[in-house]
């Protein structure tokens, strides 16, 4: 560390020696150091002082700056400097003692200057490193977490350029992958790639060594060094690379997660180093107070890139808990696979436009990443419930169970039988009791009367299978039902038979769809479950209202929904948005046995029939359709 020291004319410093190198001016150019301010000691007589303007004086404090006050009698005006810079006022001395005074106070002054700059200097990185620390641990992007950590070592070493290197393991075998540059003298245009990880490169050496690695001149390496500096990248971009300081990046653990590389440290950070001569002149070498800084500052990045990859792992851990969940809600209906990837997409797309919007009433709702992955999580898992309903009432594609149609096919088929034998009996019968001649004269009476019955049958059993499917039964279909099951017909045994029974006209004359209510009850009970289940699971912060938001998304804003009946009010957005969604994609899905696929115009039509009967959001709605949000999962259908 260098000091200047300003010196009246009046006092002769000539020939004499002090402690420290220090380079003596003339008090007349201390003006000349505005602007590029550093240590200095001032020594002049109270009136040279005085008419010194204190600006000067005050700019070199930020560096550090001393007074001696010489002549300081009593009547003479002090200068106009603030006390604390005043190190120390001497009225007039006998020639004899004037020097070895003045010697000592300055030796005493450059002392307390190189003193005050160190704790200075160290207050000030650990300031930057504080503030460095509350950077790298506020971002969670990973990406934009590596160049925070490469753009601030290089600022607080005043680095040209520099580069970083992450230890990737691809199938159990280590490599070295470069990520990212920076040059602030020349454009870059490098990519991501990978090479091997060994004691050929800087960063291989010190990535397996775990030890920094300083080189003072990159093209005066020693040849019997394994690394060797990259001198094709310098001449592709016409740059010199003088300076190289690369640092291990080491968890608490002591593992190696990759290599920090600082390139040029410069004097002045502002200067480009435009040519290779200007590098010669600019770059100067790391000291030990540099790179314990950049080791401290590597330690502490490496820490924050571990809890940062941790958090991604966890991240992907629960993103893989979501898909297994999603996938054993479809493994238990497999005819709506894809219906909660669909509703993800189509609500979080919802809440994206929404929270682009610029006017009206929706203009102040502003939803964070977080939140939105709140919404993505609450729509993958909101009809995970359906675990808990029996698997044949989920999967109830019609209004009988396929057991139970196989019954009323096996009841047709021996009722069947049983008229065919019964028309047989007849006929031999009147064989037995007038003759064959006689009964082939009136066999024909007996074909068209069996016909006849088989006929109604089969008329009666068309009728049971279009009832039997999951639609709104024509009218007068009711009533023809119950005549089927007042119908008695014989069986072999001569008991009474009926095709259908009183509880079995119940379920075909189920109005919409295919549940009995009860059957319906169960099915509406999947969304409790799903709200069971998500609480069970220990949510972040970030995360904490997938439950409720699930929970209601088959809520209606008139008091209509279920399972609680909630109003308006106590409906979060969130959830209305994935309701008309939810909707959506029920109605348009062409992958349900039970119904067709309804037509987007169609569906959206039943949405605004919907929304005017007062059960969803208008706003939310009108946004939904002015953005064609339907397209995301309808194209291509």
């Amino acid at each position: 560390m260098r000091i200047d020291i300003f010196v009246s004319d009046s006092i002769k410093l000539t020939g004499r020696k002090l402690a420290r190198p220090v380079e003596v001016r003339p008090l007349a150019e201390l003006q000349s150091q505005q602007g590029q301010p550093k240590p200095a000691v001032i020594v002049g007589t109270a009136r040279e002082l005085s008419a010194i303007h204190p600006k000067y004086v005050e700019e070199l404090r930020e560096e550090g700056v001393r007074v001696i006050v010489t002549e300081a009698v009593p009547g003479t005006p002090m200068p106009r400097f603030k006390k604390d810079l005043i190190h120390a006022s001497l009225p007039s001395l006998d020639k004899r003692d004037e020097w070895r005074i003045l010697q000592a106070l300055l030796n005493n002054a450059i002392e307390l200057l190189i003193l005050q700059n160190k704790e200075r200097r160290t207050q000030k990185y650990l300031e930057e490193l504080t503030h460095i620390g509350v950077l790298l641990s506020s971002e969670k992007d990973t990406n934009k977490l590596l160049k925070l950590i490469l753009t601030k070592s290089r600022e607080i070493t005043h680095c040209d350029a520099g580069s970083l290197y992450m230890v990737d393991d691809v199938n159990g075998e280590k490599r070295l992958l470069f990520k990212m540059a920076q040059n602030d003298s020349v454009p870059l245009d490098l990519k991501e790639f990978p090479m091997p990880l060994n004691d050929r490169s800087l960063a291989g050496y010190v990535v397996l060594s775990g030890q920094p690695l300083l080189i003072d001149n990159a093209y005066e390496i020693d040849l019997s060094k394994p690394y060797s500096h990259a001198r094709w990248v310098d001449k592709k971009n016409n740059y010199r690379t003088i300076t190289i300081l690369t640092v291990p990046l080491k968890n608490l653990k002591g593992e190696v997660l990759g290599g920090l590389q600082l390139i040029n440290r410069k004097r002045d950070p502002r200067v480009r180093l435009i040519d290779p001569l200007t590098a010669m002149v600019v770059v100067q070498p790391f000291d030990d107070h540099a790179i314990d800084l950049v080791t401290s500052l590597a330690s502490l990045a490496a820490v924050t890139l571990e809890k940062n990859m941790l958090y991604e792992e966890i991240q992907s851990l629960f993103e893989g808990f979501v898909k297994a969940s999603v996938k054993a809600i479809e493994s238990r209906d497999p005819t709506t696979s894809g219906h909660s990837e669909r509703v993800a997409k189509l609500t979080v797309g919802l809440a994206e436009k929404v929270d682009g919007i610029a006017t009206g009433p929706l203009s102040g709702v502003r939803f964070a990443p977080e939140e939105l992955r709140e919404l993505r999580y609450a729509s993958l898992l909101h009809d995970f419930g359906k675990v808990g309903v029996r698997e044949h009432v989920l999967v109830k594609a019609k209004k009988f169970y396929p057991r139970e149609e196989d019954v009323l096919r096996i009841r047709a088929a021996f009722i069947r039988a049983a008229m065919t034998s019964d028309s047989w009996r007849k006929r031999l019968d009147r064989i037995l009791e007038k003759g064959v001649e006689a009964f082939r004269r009136e066999e024909p009476q007996f074909d068209a009367e069996l016909m006849k019955m088989l006929g109604e049958l089969d008329a009666d059993l068309k009728l049971i299978w279009e009832a039997n499917e999951p639609r709104v039964l024509p009218e007068g279909s009711y009533d023809r039902l119950v005549g089927i099951s007042e119908r008695v017909y014989s069986s072999f045994d001569q008991q009474p038979l009926h095709l259908l029974s009183k509880e079995e006209v119940g379920v075909l004359s189920i109005p919409r769809g295919s549940l009995t209510e009860e059957e319906r009850l169960e099915i509406e009970s999947h969304v409790t479950h799903t709200y069971h289940f998500l609480r069970e699971i220990p949510w972040t912060k970030e995360l904490k209202r997938v439950p409720e938001v699930a929970y209601k998304h088959h809520e209606k804003l008139n008091q209509v929904g279920y399972p609680r009946r909630l109003s308006a009010s106590d409906i979060p957005l969130q959830s209305r948005m994935m309701t008309i969604c939810d909707i959506f994609d029920a109605l348009t899905a062409s992958d349900r046995p039970y119904k067709k696929a309804v037509p987007v115009d169609k569906a959206l039509d039943i949405l605004h029939q919907e929304m005017k009967a007062g059960q969803l959001d208008p706003l939310l709605l009108q946004v939904f359709i002015e953005a064609k949000l339907f397209g995301l999962t309808t194209e291509g259908r």
